[in-house]
């Protein structure tokens, strides 16, 4: 500033290289927060609406098997098209919450 004028060159070298040995960070702010929060509420969403479907296709060929075998085909077909539909819940699935 100024050509080294108005600030002391020692200043100067003194403030870069507090900066260069622990760098400036900005704090987390409120879009940052919120979209964490968003994040986890639909995780939290997804696992629901996940056990649901197997609930619902389990419930659904219940009652239409035709020998046991079939049944558990379905079934476990069913499991396959959820984790489809919801790929990122995977880790909650096996949670005891």
């Amino acid at each position: 500033v100024d050509d080294g004028v108005d600030i002391p060159r020692e200043m100067v070298v003194g403030i870069y290289e507090r900066i260069q040995q622990k760098e400036l960070k900005s704090n987390e702010d409120h879009v940052t927060y919120v979209t964490k929060v968003e994040k986890s509420i639909m995780g939290m969403k997804a696992k629901v609406e996940r056990i649901s479907i197997e609930i619902q296709y389990q419930e659904l060929f219940h009652w239409k098997r035709e020998s046991r075998d079939r049944y558990r085909l379905e079934v476990y077909q069913g499991a396959m098209n959820s984790e489809k539909l919801f790929p990122m819940v995977g880790k909650f699935a096996n949670s005891d919450d």
